[in-house]
Formats: C-alpha cells, sequence, structure tokens
C-alpha cells in the first residue's frame, strides 16, 4: 500500500501512511509497559522427564512401561498468590495417566487438602490449602502425575484446562488467577509492535529518492 501511493505521488497519503505506522509503534510499546507494570502472569508447564536437570519437552519410554511428569508453576506474584489449585491432563492412545501425587509447592502455605482422580479420559488433580494462610508465591512444582505408556508412536501430554485461584484485597471467595503455558503464539502486542516497525521501514525505503 505504501508503495501504491508513492507511485502516485499522494504527499499526504504518505504522511498519514507514516503516521499510521508510528501510532502502531507507539501502541504497541505502551501495551508492553502496562503489561510489565501490571502483576506478573503465572506460567504453567510440563516436565516430562524430571530426572534431568532443566524443563524437558522430550522423553523416551518403551511401550508397557510407567513414567512420571512434573506439572510445574513458575512467577507466582507474591501480591495475588495462590491458594488452590485444579488442572486436567488428557489420556490419548498412547499414554494413559494413573493417578498423582501432591508437589511441594502449595504445601509451603500450609497443611492442604489434595486430591487427584484418574478415568479413562485423563486425571483431574486438585489442591487447597486448608485454614487461615497467606497463600504461596514464587515456583515449584504442583503435582507429580503417573503415566503408562500402552501404545507406539510420538504423543504430547496435553491439558484439557489449568486454574490456579488467590484472594484479592476485600474480595471474601477465591478469584481465578489468569495462566499462561510455557509454550504460547506471539502475543498480539509483539504483532503490533513488528507490524509497526515493518511498516516504518517500508515506508522509509519507499521514501528514498
Amino acid at each position: 500500500m505504501v508503495l501504491f501511493l508513492t507511485q502516485l505521488g499522494i504527499e499526504r497519503a504518505g504522511e498519514s501512511a507514516v503516521k499510521f505506522c508510528t501510532e502502531a509503534v507507539v501502541t504497541a510499546v505502551s501495551l508492553l509497559l502496562l503489561s510489565a507494570t501490571a502483576h506478573a502472569i503465572p506460567f504453567v508447564t510440563i516436565d516430562v522427564d524430571p530426572g534431568t536437570p532443566g524443563i524437558q519437552s522430550r522423553r523416551n519410554v518403551a511401550s508397557g512401561d510407567s513414567f512420571s511428569v512434573d506439572v510445574l508453576v513458575t512467577g507466582v506474584d507474591a501480591r495475588h498468590p495462590v491458594f488452590a489449585f485444579a488442572f486436567r491432563l488428557r489420556n490419548d492412545s498412547i499414554i494413559e495417566a494413573t493417578g498423582a501425587t501432591k508437589g511441594h509447592f502449595l504445601p509451603i502455605g500450609g497443611p492442604t487438602d489434595f486430591a487427584a482422580s484418574a478415568d479413562p479420559d485423563g486425571v483431574f488433580v486438585v489442591d487447597t490449602l486448608l485454614g487461615p494462610a497467606s497463600g504461596v508465591s514464587g515456583s515449584g512444582i504442583l503435582a507429580s502425575v503417573t503415566y503408562n505408556a500402552v501404545g507406539r508412536g510420538t504423543t504430547p501430554v496435553r491439558f484439557e484446562f489449568v486454574e490456579l485461584a488467590g484472594f484479592l484485597p476485600g474480595v471474601p471467595d477465591p478469584e481465578p488467577i489468569p495462566v499462561r503455558f510455557a509454550s504460547v503464539p506471539v502475543p498480539s502486542t509483539m504483532l503490533l509492535l513488528g507490524l509497526g516497525l515493518a511498516c516504518l521501514a517500508g515506508v522509509r525505503r519507499t521514501a528514498r529518492p
């Protein structure tokens, strides 16, 4: 579009294009700064090989073997601590969840009521702090889930849903805390910033004599 307008020699339209691109960049930067000043949104991810240092996304197991994965949370803001969580992992034709054990993250805040239920479709896990508590922030393992490898092939360990809950000042009931997954698409804010910068670069190139 910028090239088309330049060929027609419409200077005013070219100025509008520059203004549009500049506004896109300014808007994107403003959104990024706003998100940086707001409380951080926790990441929830899965370590498929807890025995290997770091968070692993691949693991080789033989059909018929049992193995465990860790569900981890990172970056829980101290201003919005977690009091409870729930998640569900799906089964498929290759892996089948058989149960789960409590992780060390939530018990940092005190005694908890942990429960895990496996069914043919997957496993549901929930944990809640009991009694008066200040909640938990930071990072740690929510739970460890045990699987049987029942088929051959390659498959991901997939969430059906994840929920974290905390208390806000003046709010007596738990409120949902937004959750991000470690593997996420490029945020729309970054796309807007990239579009604005690319647009500006295009305008500058076409403006050269």
